[in-house]
């Protein structure tokens, strides 16, 4: 992928798993590119909900990074509990297709 801004809008969550012992998760989400926590972005954490609202958008910038890798956390004191993970190639076809473009390659 080209260099560029990537905008990501983050809705919300539902139905989140429950990390927490006492009470509910706490949970946020982070946005990495290839594994760099130099190139990382992440949401407000939402207190003691599975139905996370967060209505944010976040700006990173991808600069030939391969991979989005996307992560909710429970955010605790110590140390922070996965909740879940997906990821995404920023391979050329995809990035075309989010555009509605016809990907070419020459």
């Amino acid at each position: 992928m080209v260099a560029g801004f990537l905008h990501v809008f983050v809705v919300s969550g539902a139905n989140l798993k429950d990390s927490d012992l006492i009470g509910k998760s706490d949970p946020y989400v982070l946005f990495t590119l290839d594994h760099d926590k130099h190139s990382s972005v992440r949401t407000s954490t939402k207190g003691g909900t599975l139905d996370p609202v967060w209505n944010e958008e976040l700006t990173i910038l991808v600069n030939n990074h391969k991979k989005l890798h996307i992560q909710v956390f429970d955010d605790d004191p110590m140390k922070d509990d996965k909740i879940g993970s997906h990821e995404i190639d920023l391979t050329p076809e995809f990035v075309a297709s989010i555009r509605g473009e016809q990907f070419r390659s020459y």
